[in-house]
């Protein structure tokens, strides 16, 4: 039941989101589901992946909701459940820093964080976010996440993607140990069949490391998942 309560409360704010006016006057809503992902992995179970954003706003702020989450098909469980919500603001050219919070209510135990952070557009135009946390528990953590369009022609689109974790002190509960935590990268090919929705295939890998990986295994997951993936991207 709470399986399908997570799910719906979900849906339920895609579709309000999806639906909402925007407004006037200069201010600006906005949603896109970057991820809906189907994986399929040799070493490990089916995941259903979501990443999406929420913002609202103008040119010299910006109220952002974003959420990442994880849904095992085989444990009919979410295994990652993240929620951050962020007050941006411009600081350079194509540069805007943040702070807000974060909520994980999974894996458990849960934990919430401060957040602060950049993102905009490195050379290359290569978008960047760098994200620091500190938890209740006063814990630093960073992460950092990059991600280019190459267009092969006016609707295909080659993305690859890099998302880095590190933390500053070991918090066992969560399998995080100190250093390089984990990474992921994925390689993404979509088709724009219009600006706002876009089907695509691709292929992730993810890595925990040390004695991240480690904490992963002794607790029955996997430290390193090579996986396929289809998917939608959506834009409002």
């Amino acid at each position: 039941m709470r399986n399908r309560s997570a799910i719906s409360s979900v849906a339920m704010i895609a579709i309000l989101g999806l639906s909402a006016p925007a407004k006037a006057a200069g201010l600006f809503f906005n949603a896109d589901l970057e991820r809906f992902e189907h994986r399929f992995a040799r070493n490990a179970g089916d995941i259903i992946a979501l990443e999406g954003t929420v913002s609202y706003g103008g040119d010299k702020w910006k109220l952002l909701g974003l959420l990442e989450a994880e849904y095992a098909r085989d444990k009919s469980a979410w295994e990652n459940v993240e929620l951050q919500g962020r007050w941006s603001m411009p600081v350079a050219t194509f540069w805007d820093a943040y702070g807000g919070i974060r909520h994980d209510t999974r894996p458990h135990p849960a934990r919430s964080y401060l957040v602060t952070g950049l993102s905009g557009l490195a050379p290359y135009f290569i978008e960047t976010d760098a994200s620091l946390f500190v938890s209740e528990k006063g814990h630093v953590s960073a992460r950092l996440e990059v991600e280019k369009d190459l267009l092969i022609t006016q609707r295909l689109v080659f993305q690859p993607v890099l998302k880095v974790d590190l933390a500053g002190r070991d918090d066992e509960p969560i399998n995080v140990a100190s250093g390089f935590v984990a990474t992921e990268v994925g390689l993404r090919l979509r088709y724009e069949i219009t600006r706002d929705f876009a089907p695509y295939i691709g292929v992730n890998y993810e890595r925990k490391w040390a004695d991240s990986g480690r904490l992963a295994v002794d607790h029955g997951e996997k430290d390193e998942v090579v996986s396929l993936h289809v998917g939608l991207k959506l834009s409002y």
